[in-house]
């Protein structure tokens, strides 16, 4: 057999079972069991819009967007679209717990855990992040998220820098409606 004739066979024999996998029904679930904290976070998916409050007390408008993904299994949470400080977090259950991963404007990406939750609030601390020196990289360390409704949340980012708070920005948002006929 030829290099041309094994090539166009293998080609052949990858389309055929390219096509078999795709005709074949998948179970795709968005039933997964899923910790309460994740629940919560998935009802927050909409546009956010609000203020921004620096530790400086400098204040500018910002915008907050979280979309649910990847058949229910995630939670994406852009901030600051379109701007130079944009950022993506992706929420996620891992062993039956919360998990934020923050792709930070710092250029690093912190990964946060669950350190409490109540009814209304959760509180996420950096846990193991590979590539981060605590001791002395800057990065966003910690987050809260206050929800006492379904209209309004408050978000308190804290950084660190040189293993030390280095400031906290507080983002007070409300839901934006959605607008008839979208």
């Amino acid at each position: 057999m030829t290099r041309l004739s094994r090539a166009v066979a293998f080609l052949l024999a990858a389309s055929v079972a390219g096509l078999a996998w795709a005709a074949e029904e998948h179970a795709m679930t968005t039933d997964r069991p899923a910790s309460k904290e994740f629940q919560d976070v998935k009802k927050l998916a909409g546009r956010w819009t609000g203020t921004a409050t620096e530790s400086d007390g400098k204040v500018s408008p910002v915008t907050v967007d979280y979309r649910v993904t990847s058949a229910g299994s995630a939670v994406e949470e852009r901030l600051m679209a379109g701007t130079p400080h944009e950022m993506v977090d992706m929420y996620y259950d891992e062993g039956g717990g919360l998990v934020l991963m923050h792709y930070c404007a710092f250029g690093n990406r912190p990964r946060m855990v669950v350190k409490q939750a109540e009814a209304g609030r959760l509180a996420l601390e950096m846990g193991p992040s590979p590539g981060i020196d605590v001791a002395k990289d800057q990065h966003m360390h910690s987050l809260v998220l206050e929800y006492p409704d379904a209209d309004h949340l408050t978000q308190r980012w804290v950084s660190y820098a040189n293993g030390a708070p280095g400031g906290t920005v507080v983002f007070a948002l409300t839901r934006e409606k959605e607008k008839a006929g979208q």
